[in-house]
């Protein structure tokens, strides 16, 4: 999360982060992901929440959203593509 600020503040804009539970968009829906205008995906492991996260590079990939998949979250982005 710093270094998202940290580059938000070399560049001279605001990075506001709005945290996400994987598992609340497997409950709720893409709908809480309605107003960003980009997505990262953080590493992660085990099987909680991966549905979500799915989904959520799903809705990226349809609504041209910038994605950024790290370890899981670019696992999860392919296997959303294949």
């Amino acid at each position: 999360i710093e270094a998202l600020k940290h580059g938000g503040l070399k560049n001279r804009v605001t990075v506001n982060i709005k945290l996400i539970d994987s598992q609340d968009v497997e409950t709720r829906g893409v709908e809480i992901l309605k107003d960003l205008d980009a997505i990262l995906i953080p590493g992660g492991f085990g099987y909680r929440g991966v549905e979500g996260k799915i989904a959520t590079a799903r809705y990226a990939r349809e609504n041209n959203i910038p994605y950024l998949g790290i370890c899981l979250g670019m696992q999860v982005a392919l296997i959303e593509f294949a």
